[in-house]
């Protein structure tokens, strides 16, 4: 994790945040998913880890099928680019353990929500 940020990747940052925040006003799903798919792959980028890169890549259309499900349902887009936002910040400020954190607790926010959406669409 020490490695995943240089101050040439803080335009990059900038910009897909920024994206983010526009696809989350549009209301469109699609852009959403577009906008998060972009986002996590900037992060994949800046962590140099080829196999976690392709190992998304390859999973990824699982994964935007359950996106699209959760970003039209309960979930909100704004808490994701807020939890987006944090990450970046800290990755910028070089603050790596408030990044790793704010990654950690993003990822755990966000599976037991899905998990719990997709559970109430079986019931």
């Amino acid at each position: 994790m020490q490695a995943i940020f240089t101050s040439s990747r803080t335009p990059h940052g900038e910009y897909r945040l920024k994206r983010g925040w526009d696809a989350v006003q549009t209301k469109d799903p699609q852009a959403k998913i577009d906008a998060d798919f972009e986002f996590h792959e900037m992060i994949y980028s800046w962590a140099g880890n080829d196999t976690l890169q392709n190992t998304m890549r390859t999973n990824w259309h699982h994964i935007r099928r359950s996106m699209a499900i959760v970003v039209r349902g309960t979930v909100s887009a704004e808490t994701s680019w807020a939890e987006h936002a944090k990450i970046i910040e800290a990755l910028m400020q070089g603050d790596v353990d408030c990044a790793e954190e704010a990654m950690r607790s993003h990822i755990s926010r966000a599976m037991v929500k899905t998990i719990s959406t997709l559970k109430d669409m079986q019931a």
